[in-house]
């Protein structure tokens, strides 16, 4: 359990980190800096950084979207692909 000048100091930090941010959460940022390494995953629209598996682009915050609308805080793998048949 925390004091409350813990609390309060955690709560400093995370208000200015939502600041600095836009409110993206602090795991969805590459955390290595290689710049190096990213990798494109079609099925999400997006590339991610295969050192530290964060997203390299945010979502468009449409909740609908068909990439964006399922993909995981931190990159987990491919999304299964649907198969649709046409007659």
């Amino acid at each position: 359990m925390m004091d409350k000048f813990s609390q309060e100091y955690l709560a400093e930090i995370k208000a200015e980190w939502a600041r600095i941010s836009n409110d993206n959460s602090w795991w969805q940022k590459c955390q290595c800096g290689n710049d190096n390494s990213p990798v494109f995953d079609i099925s999400y629209d997006a590339s991610y950084c295969s050192n530290c598996l964060a997203w390299l682009k945010d979502k468009c915050g449409d909740s609908n979207c068909n990439y964006c609308g399922n993909r995981p805080e931190m990159y987990e793998g491919p999304q299964p692909f649907k198969l649709i048949f046409l007659n």
